[in-house]
């Protein structure tokens, strides 16, 4: 992995992994304690995901809203980016990321200067619909079951409507927002 100076983003991001490694005993919490408590640097972590791989593991990184994180890197060093690109790329396979973005990654990129292949070309792009009627209802009967709380028929063709007939965003958006309305009584 190349060495470049790691930016905060990127040190709070690793440790909040090593943390998750450590408590769900992923690979050696000792090891990972050592880790947290007297540093690292990329090679460390490039040992680490290698072990896990030769373990038969593999550490799954589910980066949701990804627009914030290619927003805060450098267009000129990406270290960060370069060093999840290089981290997923190892032979072991210990690490693999899948990413969620408003934007598909070789457009959020393009203002990005790459040394070499661009972060984006490791990844297969898949578009996510609407959901369809059925998923919604899915969706809200799912996290609305042991919370007492209810929506009614008309709350959900409030919702559906709200979300554009089942953009995945809108309608998490004004599920919660009902959800809480209800919850505080200011909704019936």
């Amino acid at each position: 992995m190349a060495s470049f100076a790691r930016t905060g983003l990127e040190v709070g991001f690793w440790q909040y992994v090593l943390r998750d490694l450590a408590e769900y005993k992923i690979y050696t919490p000792d090891y990972i304690h050592s880790l947290l408590v007297n540093g690292f640097d990329p090679h460390d972590l490039d040992d680490l995901f290698d072990s896990i791989g030769k373990m038969g593991r593999l550490v799954i990184l589910l980066l949701d809203e990804f627009d914030f994180v290619v927003d805060q890197s450098d267009p000129q060093i990406p270290s960060f980016l370069y060093s999840l690109r290089a981290l997923s790329s190892r032979p072991s396979r210990g690490l693999a990321m899948v990413v969620a973005s408003r934007e598909p990654l070789d457009e959020l990129c393009q203002g990005i200067r790459f040394a070499g292949s661009p972060f984006y070309n490791i990844f297969t792009f898949v578009h996510l619909g609407k959901f369809s009627r059925e998923e919604a209802e899915e969706l809200i009967d799912k996290y609305l079951a042991g919370t007492g709380i209810t929506f009614d028929q008309e709350d959900r063709e409030f919702l559906w409507q709200v979300s554009e007939k089942g953009h995945p965003y809108l309608l998490q958006v004004a599920c919660f927002n009902l959800f809480e309305g209800k919850l505080s009584g200011e909704v019936p």
